[in-house]
């Protein structure tokens, strides 16, 4: 059974262009749900342009695979190796962008993954973030109010339990 943003996501792919920036009114993205290895934290990055808490990712650069979007971008963002916990998407959204100095608002149809990575290795800041930072599943509401993140919070509580 298809959902709504399914239908969505769907008539969108059909659009000139879906994955191309050039599309100005909005573009295929993939994003991170970055989960420790005991599934206790969650990596997220303080975006510079946003100034928000969310989960990495990005555009896909020529990329028409949204999981290979979501893997090098969070890579890239993070400098961890990551493992695909599963080929399906974790959460679909659309996210509204305002403009930024030359490029006018825009949307941006997100698939967001779930990956593990070792949170004891150091990470890599990119010229993307302002911090990254592992962050328990119990205080996420502490860092972002972002209605995606707190979704797959309670998502990733309902697969793995609640922490105490």
């Amino acid at each position: 059974m298809f959902t709504d943003i399914d239908l969505i996501f769907y008539k969108f792919l059909k659009t000139p262009n879906p994955f191309s920036r050039e599309n100005r009114t909005g573009h295929i993205t993939g994003s991170c749900w970055i989960l420790s290895k005991d599934r206790r934290m969650v990596l997220l990055t303080h975006h510079k342009k946003l100034n928000i808490w969310i989960p990495p990712g990005g555009h896909s650069e020529g990329e028409m695979d949204p999981l290979q979007i979501a893997l090098r971008e969070g890579e890239e963002e993070t400098g961890l190796k990551l493992r695909v916990l599963s080929n399906e998407p974790f959460r679909k959204d659309i996210h509204i962008i305002p403009q930024y100095q030359n490029v006018p608002p825009h949307k941006h149809y997100d698939y967001t993954y779930v990956f593990e990575a070792d949170n004891n290795l150091p990470l890599i800041l990119s010229k993307e973030s302002i911090d990254l930072k592992w962050i328990p599943l119990k205080d996420i509401e502490i860092y972002s109010q972002e209605i995606n993140v707190l979704e797959m919070k309670n998502k990733t509580e309902e697969f793995y339990g609640k922490q105490k």
